[in-house]
């Protein structure tokens, strides 16, 4: 159970981008824009959000350190090939 922390810190701050997501999302409803058009930026910026810190580690990684990377984002994300 050694990982549990990082868990917890890897929801937490999941959960602040969404809960900041959202708000924006509720904000975007009041000032009238269609739920559609708002579902889809809401899906979209939670999407490019996510997979930032994940898309700038692979892309900096170089040689061994890029295979590690590049082998360990597809087993988080469960990417077959």
């Amino acid at each position: 159970r050694e990982a549990v922390p990082t868990i917890k810190a890897l929801r937490d701050q999941i959960d602040t981008v969404r809960k900041a997501e959202l708000e924006k999302a509720l904000k975007l409803l009041q000032k009238g824009e269609s739920p559609e058009k708002t579902l889809e930026a809401l899906s979209n910026a939670l999407t490019n959000k996510f997979l930032h810190g994940p898309s700038h580690a692979l892309n900096n990684s170089q040689g061994d350190a890029h295979a590690h990377m590049e082998h360990l984002v597809k087993q988080l994300f469960q990417i077959k090939e």
